[in-house]
């Protein structure tokens, strides 16, 4: 009898123990769940928060391949009419002592917390993205600088080919460009496009401003591309 029951006592600890046990890991078992349901969340408002960015990013890159885009026009026509079939007219001559601007918020705002992605092909995307921007963002210092060292020069200060009643304006204080109203006096430019420097700094602002749009929309396909794949991922 005494060896039944200690079999009895034996068989009700060990089923206890395995209670315990099973319980321990179902416990596990939903900690688990429950860390990786806030992982889940907190990843899927971090997509939120970038796809918000880079959908700001894409709005801003149509801006600007929509002004560029008349730089280079303006560049193309300054062109005919050094060939004597342009014409001063529907563009603008300021753009060749204008700077432009590239100014996106996705790697300003997101870097930082990037690497608490965990899913690598993600992260290995949004860094390519990345580079497209850090691509376009060397463009834009390129003919920045290309402006501020040869065509500035050559244009204000060697020709200087403003307008003066134009950039004087008494009823108006408004920056003029800012009123879509050209300070450039088309004279004194035909003049400045009459001398040897003239063609070989137009050609370098049209290479720069067309490799400058041409990484801007590579960086939009990616863009576009981002959002696209952040989206399924928040689903």
């Amino acid at each position: 009898m005494v060896e039944n029951k200690f079999t009895r006592y034996l068989i009700y600890a060990v089923g206890e123990t395995l209670l315990v046990v099973v319980g321990i890991l179902i416990a596990i078992k939903i900690n688990d769940w429950n860390r990786e349901n806030v992982l889940k969340s907190s990843e899927i408002e971090i997509y939120e928060v970038i796809i918000t960015d880079l959908k700001r990013d894409s709005v801003l890159f149509d801006t600007y391949e929509s002004r560029y885009n008349l730089y280079l026009d303006t560049f193309f026509e300054l062109n005919r009419i050094k060939n004597g079939s342009g014409e001063f007219k529907n563009f603008v001559p300021d753009f060749v002592v204008s700077n432009i601007e590239f100014n996106p918020v996705v790697q300003k705002n997101n870097l930082p917390i990037l690497e608490r992605l965990r899913d690598q092909d993600i992260r290995t995307k949004i860094n390519s993205y990345f580079r497209y921007l850090n691509q376009v963002g060397q463009a834009t210092e390129e003919f920045n600088a290309l402006i501020t060292v040869q065509s500035r020069p050559f244009f204000l200060e060697e020709n200087n080919i403003l307008n003066n009643d134009a950039v004087f304006n008494y009823e108006d204080r408004t920056f003029p460009p800012f009123l879509g109203v050209s300070v450039v006096d088309t004279v004194k430019l035909r003049e400045a496009m009459n001398q040897e420097k003239f063609l070989p700094i137009l050609s370098q602002l049209r290479m720069s401003m067309g490799f400058y749009l041409s990484v801007l929309e590579q960086g939009k396909k990616v863009n576009h591309e981002l959002i696209r794949e952040l989206e399924q991922a928040s689903n």
